[in-house]
């Protein structure tokens, strides 16, 4: 169906010598697929600009003829034919005259006034041929451009080496040709700036210099067009860059285009007239004999049922009546057209002019609003109850998408977008799955909702509201409310002002008082914790009260100094803010008393060393009071600390860290486990010895040091020296030397001595323009991978997650409608291992010795299941993108993150967070990158030049290919493969080693394969099934499906495959990755996985342009941080440089060559 009538297109025409001869005809589809005869002036298809056919017409044998800008006297076609030099009659009208006559339609040019080189003779010019001794000179009627910034204009072209060159003052710009001559066999043209050969003009150029078109006068009728909107609009007919008047057609596309003056350019018809006060041309090609359809947003309704909708508004009799099919909805109009006097509007059921479309509708026949977007802003606000919603915005009766408000007034309302349809705003949700759009007046901010504080009235002057939108209705606090905590379970909005309903109970409804503004209250988040029994120790400090965080009224125990030590047996946790209160009983009264005022009382005695992560870490003088701290800043981190004593307070490990090597002198604080990279520290023996320094890393005044215990910060120009050794101790799995050197005393790591002088060993250093600290600033906005915390549990916000529960009971287990016992409220018996999902914790009846039970969505219907048949077992998902954070805390190091729907498996559910199990690899701290970015830390086997061939025999290697699954005997491959790329074998067996799990991984053992289905369709066979693999080339996308049903019979050249350096086995599909890239580098055996993976690694990393050489250069690349690196994993480089060096170890005086990175 043709619903859109595209306008006629002028084309270049030439002037006809009869009137009929003009009525030429194009055909053009109909709404049915027929044709029709249209009229129009269309001849040919010409292009814009100084694109058009320069090639056509450049003999020169153009005469010059009068000029309808130039004469005056133009009187039409046939005159100025009959006024042609004899023989030269065309049908066709001139544009020039003889140079004396004035320009009477473009002498104002900007350009004439520029200087220009003089032409060749100070003469007048007739209108008749010239001959001379000095060349031939005719007129003629010619437009041009320069071909080029090096063309040559000569000021007298019989002296052909007087001449200025183009470059860019004279070129992309049109000129006019009204004189030629030929001079030795060559032709030259004048060219001008104006349309004469005295006036504007610039010299002469040879004619094969430039591109040129005949250029002739059509006629000066007026003519009206309108505008396509493409291309430009020129100053001149033929414009170049130079000669733009009017750059971006397409805004003023449909505009009428009054036309004054008609010329024709090789076969292109040019028009002129004016856009914006400015003389502007348009080719042919770029206006419309018809009216053009022109953008528009409007929302519009038909009036009645008789309105008729239009397939094609050229055609009064296509049309069918709207009926009821197609009233009572609203549309969107985005095209508008006026055919003759009569406005049409395009209606569609989609926000488009292509899809959805239904038809014409005049104008008239429709009530129609200015439509547009205000925003895509996330807001919210609160369901008034009064109208409807529709599935668009000003929608009618068909529109309607929920029909009585009032069923959910008071329900939030999340916007995400937000439009305006004449003076109304509308705003875009979705209620119960379905799109709704509701108007501004049927929504409103104000809304009441529950909440869970405690509060304290600010001062006595405070006034109490009975209701908020009365403040008329008040009491003043005075001291009759005043120094207690009240409870608040539910707030309002009220005119952008914030109410508390504050109560004596626990309750929205029994035990109120009042509304009060927020602002006169001193608040904070009231939460429960457990009513797990737990046992503390009184400190004696502070008082216990009535009512967590209780005022003066609240006091139950005034002095708890007089049973400082007693036990406190608590039987309900709550938090309030930040801090943790627990209820228990003291001489008969119900007791709240703090955690700052409790000790667990159970402190150990450990050894340990560690590092504070962060400048953030809170360091506390008691870990019971964790109001009460100060942030490590610099004053505190980059050092080494000895920890001697750890209490775990709260389900919360802490350690108490000090200088010396004691619990009580020179101690800090106590810093959270979970914020200090630690390792367990214990002596090994006194023994002195005698090593031999290697020269890497620094010296430090304790084991293990940090910056701050720096004693050398290089060691490189000691190398080979003696180190004489006093102690001897172990930090996690590294011994650590203490000995004195040049007298300074210091300890060393194993890694930087050895037993005996190193022999073979060459250092040479590359300097990089970075220092350390802005690399570590670009690898830090790489992705970053480690398994340091893999046994380490995570925390996810409760707020992002769905948490499922299973029956645990061997029995059938009831699921009931209430928290209660009664056999009324029992609506499921379900079996062992049925799930569900668990809403909150809540109380009721107690069995089995609690009163815990779970709120749960079981079958679609809200339940209740005790808690001890059923237990929390995993998390799903329900937030994109969400936060696993290291501790139930938002400012912890963040892990990763979980996508839409993922689960994971429970450890504890909690309010706010739950503990969770999380993957192998995580998002590392700065710290723990910055430990293997130092390219002074860690072993200097890293820094090994790979690029340096080892010299050993196949059989040689076959030994330490021992036991290696697949890769055992394949010394040959492996040496070959190192050889002709030039790369360290000991290397690359490591590398395969790591890669191929000692040559047992699928990749690597040829157990997959591989085969084609079609163009970029691949059949990839695993151990588990069968799978597809497509490739998108536009995105550069694997899009990778198990396919159950897929044979091997469905597939051409099937091979198996293999890939020993896990090449483009990427983390998020790595055997598939692996698979399909070893089959398209056609490794089919093992042996040309090795080869070929040799090569890979060598062209793309160790001999590149940023020449990766070493594990730590493929690594982190420090002449470019950031890319390419090989791998992700923060110890990918460490962990193989102790395969590397247990093969050097058993050469005989091998000669080893470290190449090691040196930061600015």
């Amino acid at each position: 169906m043709v619903l859109l009538m595209m306008s006629t297109v002028l084309p270049s025409t030439a002037l006809a010598s009869t009137e009929t001869d003009q009525q030429d005809v194009y055909e053009k589809a109909d709404a049915d697929g027929l044709t029709e005869k249209i009229p129009s002036i269309q001849e040919s298809e010409p292009t814009d600009g100084p694109d058009v056919d320069r090639s056509s017409d450049t003999s020169g044998s153009g005469e010059e003829v009068k000029d309808p800008e130039e004469s005056p006297d133009y009187a039409g076609p046939e005159e100025a034919i009959d006024n042609l030099p004899s023989g030269d009659k065309t049908k066709e009208v001139p544009l020039s005259g003889s140079d004396e006559e004035a320009v009477t339609e473009e002498k104002e040019i900007p350009e004439a006034t520029n200087e220009a080189p003089p032409v060749k003779n100070a003469r007048s010019l007739t209108s008749t041929t010239l001959a001379s001794d000095s060349g031939v000179e005719a007129n003629t009627s010619r437009l041009g451009h320069l071909n080029s910034a090096s063309v040559r204009i000569h000021r007298n072209y019989t002296n052909p080496d007087q001449f200025i060159t183009a470059g860019t003052d004279y070129t992309n710009e049109v000129y006019y040709i009204k004189r030629q001559a030929t001079y030795k066999s060559t032709l030259y043209y004048l060219i001008s700036r104006n349309p004469s050969s005295t006036t504007g003009v610039v010299g002469w150029v040879k004619a094969s210099d430039m591109s040129t078109q005949t250029h002739v006068g059509v006629d000066k009728n007026a003519k009206t067009f309108y505008i396509l909107g493409s291309g430009h609009a020129y100053s001149k007919a033929w414009g170049g860059k130079r000669n733009i008047s009017f750059n971006n057609l397409s805004g003023i596309a449909g505009q009428e285009f009054k036309v004054n003056l008609t010329e024709k350019v090789g076969n292109n018809i040019w028009y002129r007239g004016v856009i914006e006060g400015k003389t502007a041309w348009i080719i042919a090609s770029g206006l419309s004999a018809a009216p053009v359809p022109v953008k528009t947003s409007r929302l519009g309704h038909l009036n009645s049922v008789d309105v008729r909708i239009y397939k094609d508004y050229l055609k009064p009799s296509s049309y069918i009546t709207a009926g009821t099919a197609y009233t009572h909805e609203v549309y969107y109009i985005k095209q508008q057209i006026v055919s003759g006097s009569t406005l049409y509007y395009l209606i569609s059921r989609n926000p488009s002019s292509t899809t959805g479309v239904v038809g014409w509708v005049r104008a008239s026949d429709m009530s129609t609003q200015p439509h547009f977007g205000i925003d895509k802003e996330a807001k919210r606000f609160y369901i008034k109850g009064t109208g409807n919603a529709y599935d668009k915005a000003w929608g009618g009766r068909r529109n309607i998408s929920y029909e009585d408000l009032s069923r959910i007034k008071g329900n939030a309302f999340d916007v995400n977008l937000t439009e305006q349809v004449g003076n109304v705003i509308w705003y875009r949700g979705v209620i119960e799955g379905r799109t709704a759009w509701i108007r501004e007046s049927d929504l409103t901010t104000a809304h009441e909702e529950k909440t869970s504080l405690l509060g304290h009235l600010r001062s006595a002057n405070v006034q109490i509201l009975s209701d908020y939108e009365n403040p008329k209705e008040v009491i003043t606090a005075g001291t009759a409310y005043t120094n207690e905590v009240y409870y608040i379970k539910k707030q309002a909005v009220y005119k952008n002002v914030t109410y508390y309903l504050i109560s004596r109970n626990p309750s929205s409804t029994t035990g109120v008082v009042g509304w009060v503004k927020a602002a006169d209250m001193s608040t904070h988040p009231h939460a429960g914790v457990d009513k797990n029994a737990k046992t503390f120790y009184i400190k004696g400090t502070g008082h216990a009260y009535d009512k967590a965080w209780g005022g003066k009224k609240n006091i139950s125990y005034e002095n708890l100094s007089r049973i400082q030590g007693q036990q406190f047996k608590v039987n309900l946790t709550e938090k309030v803010g930040e801090t943790i209160w627990y209820r228990g009983v003291i001489d008969g009264k119900t007791a709240w008393i703090s955690q700052a005022g409790l000790s667990s009382g159970i402190e150990e005695k450990t050894s340990r060393l560690g590092h504070l992560r962060t400048a953030n870490v809170l360091i506390y003088p008691d870990y019971a009071v964790p109001g009460k701290s100060f942030p490590a800043g610099t004053a505190y981190t980059h050092e080494v600390y000895y920890i001697k004593l750890q209490t775990t307070y709260n389900n919360v490990l802490y350690y108490l860290i000090s200088r010396s090597p004691s619990s009580t002198k020179d101690v800090v604080g106590w810093v959270k486990a979970s914020d200090l990279s630690s390792h367990p520290h214990k002596g090994v023996d006194k023994l002195a010895k005698t090593l031999y320094i290697n020269g890497t890393g620094m010296s430090y005044t304790k084991a293990w040091g940090g910056k701050r215990n720096l004693v050398l910060d290089s060691m490189a120009s000691h190398k080979g020296k003696p180190f004489n050794v006093n102690l001897t101790e172990k930090v996690g799995e590294n011994l650590w030397y203490r000995g004195v050197f040049e007298g300074n005393t210091m300890w060393l790591q194993q890694s930087q001595l050895s037993e005996a002088p190193v022999s073979g060993e060459q250092f040479k250093y590359t300097n990089y323009n970075k220092t350390l600290a802005e690399a570590l600033d670009i690898q830090m906005k790489q992705l970053q991978q480690t398994d340091k915390y893999r046994n380490q549990n995570a925390y996810v916000s409760a707020k992002s997650v769905e948490v499922t529960g299973e029956i645990i009971s061997t029995g059938n287990v009831n699921l009931r409608s209430a928290p209660n016992l009664s056999s009324g409220s029992i609506k499921y018996s379900v079996p062992n291992r049925t799930s569900f999902v668990i809403v909150e914790e809540v109380t009721g009846d107690v069995t089995s010795g609690s009163n815990k039970w779970y709120k749960i969505i079981y079958n679609n219907e809200t339940l209740y299941v005790h808690s001890s048949l059923s237990n929390p077992v995993r998390v799903r998902v329900t937030a994109s993108n969400t936060k696993v954070m290291a501790a139930p805390d938002s400012s912890s190091h963040l892990f990763g993150t979980l996508t839409l729907n993922s689960t994971r498996n429970i450890v504890t559910m909690g309010k706010d967070w739950h503990e969770i199990k999380y993957d192998t690899w995580r998002n590392p701290t700065r710290e723990d990158v910055a430990i293997y970015l130092d390219p002074d830390q860690n072993s200097h086997w890293q820094h090994l030049d790979l690029s340096a061939v080892v010299d050993i025999s196949d059989s040689q290697l076959n030994q330490f290919l021992t036991g290696k699954g697949i890769l055992a005997g394949k010394g040959k491959a492996f040496n070959d493969g190192a050889r002709s790329s030039s790369i360290n074998v000991f290397y690359l067996m490591s590398h395969a080693f790591l890669e191929t799990g000692n040559g047992t991984s699928k990749l690597a053992t040829g157990s997959i394969k591989v085969g084609v289905l079609g163009t970029n369709k691949w059949a990839v066979f695993m151990p588990d099934g069968a799978y597809t693999a497509q490739w998108t080339p536009t995105g550069s996308k694997w899009t990778i499906t198990k396919t159950p049903s897929l044979t091997e019979k469905d597939v051409t050249n099937l091979k198996p495959i293999y890939n020993m350096f896990g090449i483009e086995a990427v983390d998020s599909n790595p055997d598939i990755r692996g698979a399909l890239r070893a089959y398209q580098e056609n490794w089919y055996t093992p042996e040309a996985a090795l080869q070929g993976g040799a090569k890979f690694v060598g062209e793309r990393y160790i001999h590149n342009s940023y020449k990766q050489n070493t594990l730590y250069k493929m690594r982190w690349n420090p002449a470019n941080p950031g890319y390419p690196q090989y791998a992700t994993d923060i110890e990918w480089a460490i962990k193989q440089v102790a395969q590397i060096k247990r093969f050097y170890d058993q050469l005989e005086n091998p000669l080893i060559i470290f190449d090691i990175p040196k930061y600015k």
